[in-house]
């Protein structure tokens, strides 16, 4: 069993090797990067299932220690009802709205230091948004959906799957998170330490489970 002095000093050696990489992280810096191009709201259509995917921030450029909100939907963009059979085609892996996954959502977010595109994106490291190791109770996530029926011109929709009778759940398809840092885990010692958003660009992506993708990007300001 690992002594609590022994944890300590392990926790610390890498509390301080994290801090260090993280200030000398090339994608860090904002050089090269216009805060004032950056949006805060950006979509996808996928002429396939007539589903569009949106996502939108708050504020494209926060002080360190500020809150910055993002949020993403799932919207019909034709003008009847559209079944739209489940699939498993998520462009990143690891998109998430919380602790317990996408809970029943075709869709999931992430944040990543520095600043990607859809080109190299899948081979960055996400942040993480929530305290892992840490008790959750989460809503019923139901074993299988085979269907989601998208009320004409909405984000409404009837999700079908394993329940008896159906539908399982009506809802609307959309989640929020809010974040002003992050935590790290080091899951030998089943540890974590939080994090506030240290100067630099982030990107903050949303894919849904058809193979759509949305980038977004803000900068932390000093």
């Amino acid at each position: 069993m690992v002594s609590t002095k022994a944890a300590a000093a392990v926790f610390l050696a890498i509390a301080v090797v994290a801090s260090i990489v993280f200030a000398q992280d090339p994608n860090n810096p904002t050089n090269g990067y216009n805060p004032k191009s950056f949006e805060t709201s950006a979509s996808s259509t996928n002429s396939a299932t007539g589903l569009m995917l949106g996502l939108s921030l708050n504020a494209t450029t926060i002080r360190s220690g500020q809150t910055v909100n993002f949020s993403a939907s799932e919207y019909n963009t034709l003008d009847v009802t559209n079944n739209v059979t489940a699939s498993n085609s998520w462009p990143l892996n690891g998109l998430s709205l919380g602790v317990c996954g996408t809970v029943n959502q075709p869709f999931g977010m992430a944040v990543f230091k520095g600043y990607y595109s859809k080109s190299n994106i899948s081979s960055a490291e996400r942040l993480l948004p929530y305290q892992p190791y840490r008790l959750t109770s989460c809503p019923m996530i139901l074993s299988e959906i085979s269907q989601y029926s998208f009320y004409a011109h909405s984000s409404k929709a009837q999700i079908w799957g394993s329940c008896d009778p159906e539908p399982c759940q009506v809802r609307v398809v959309s989640g929020s998170t809010a974040m002003n840092g992050f935590w790290s885990a080091f899951p030998i010692l089943e540890l974590s330490s939080r994090w506030t958003f240290s100067p630099g660009v982030y990107t903050v992506a949303a894919g849904d489970e058809w193979g759509q993708l949305v980038l977004l990007y803000f900068v932390v300001k000093p």
